[in-house]
């Protein structure tokens, strides 16, 4: 059933960010170079039986990187969530599937180490930016796909994330030129259509889906709000909880600052009201920490 949040939908109140141990560059897949690695923030807190957000950042697939998504990782932690920032190939090296390979191979590393880092496998969230809110979406929808499954030397975990949460992500790529996206999927949608239509979350939609929240800027060039909307109808369609919020005046990239003053460049997510409505959500699925 899909819930769209009003303005004030959640409160939260957070004092200076605490000092929590950070485990830099580990690297998830030793075979395909620094670009595989995460850093996870482990908070004090950290009891194992609690909830852990997995996050991937953006940067239309070609650049970016896992410190992007650090800030959001380190405000997540302050609230006693485990927190991996991951980083992933970035085209040309990493055209699909080779991103979402490393996403798979990431989750699997993660929840291997769920006992390391002090966090309950079965209480995760992922959480993606522009690309990164793809790559999470392709994940959590199509995990089972062989063309996106890890083939890293880690083991699959057959766990599914707990919840979705996609922030001004792309979920069906049919709907761009193909030189806005051909350059990732190995060519036009002619040449390429296979991998047009693997690569859209919307093409896997099923009952058996996570809860998916949506933060998406009202204003956004890059990712329309209609991709947002587009993916609600397919999981309304299909019985699964979704939510959208919707940042009035946001952009892709200018959003109201964390301060609720002038706009920044960021995410959604990291507008006052994008992060109450995650926090709200996050405790509604996973649980708090």
């Amino acid at each position: 059933m899909r819930r769209n949040l009003p303005l004030a939908a959640a409160l939260v109140m957070l004092g200076c960010s605490a000092n929590h141990p950070v485990i830099e560059d580990v690297d998830y897949d030793t075979a395909t170079g620094s670009r595989t690695s995460m850093d996870v923030v482990v908070p004090n807190s950290a009891s194992g039986a609690g909830a852990a957000v997995f996050l991937a950042h953006g940067g239309g697939w070609e650049s970016g990187d896992k410190g992007d998504m650090r800030y959001l990782a380190q405000r997540l932690a302050d609230l006693g969530y485990v927190a991996a920032s991951v980083g992933y190939r970035l085209a040309p090296e990493g055209v699909h599937p080779k991103s979402s390979q490393d996403i798979s191979c990431a989750w699997d590393h993660f929840i291997a180490n769920a006992q390391v880092y002090g966090f309950d496998p079965n209480r995760v969230a992922v959480i993606g930016y522009s690309a990164g809110g793809h790559l999470v979406s392709l994940h959590a929808t199509a995990q089972s796909l062989d063309a996106i499954a890890s083939d890293c030397a880690t083991p699959p975990s057959g766990i599914r994330p707990a919840a979705v949460v996609s922030s001004a992500g792309t979920q069906n790529l049919l709907d761009y030129s193909d030189d806005a996206v051909g350059f990732f999927l190995g060519g036009g949608k002619e040449e390429a259509r296979a991998a047009w239509l693997e690569a859209s979350p919307i093409q896997h939609v099923d009952p058996s889906d996570p809860p998916f929240l949506f933060v998406h800027g009202e204003g956004d060039l890059l990712v329309p709000l209609a991709q947002a909307t587009k993916m609600q109808a397919a999981l309304d369609e299909v019985g699964v909880d979704n939510r959208l919020m919707v940042i009035p005046c946001g952009g892709h990239v200018l959003n109201p600052s964390p301060g609720g003053g002038d706009p920044q460049a960021g995410s959604p997510l990291q507008s006052p009201e994008g992060f109450m409505v995650l926090v709200d959500f996050l405790s509604d699925t996973i649980g708090r920490p």
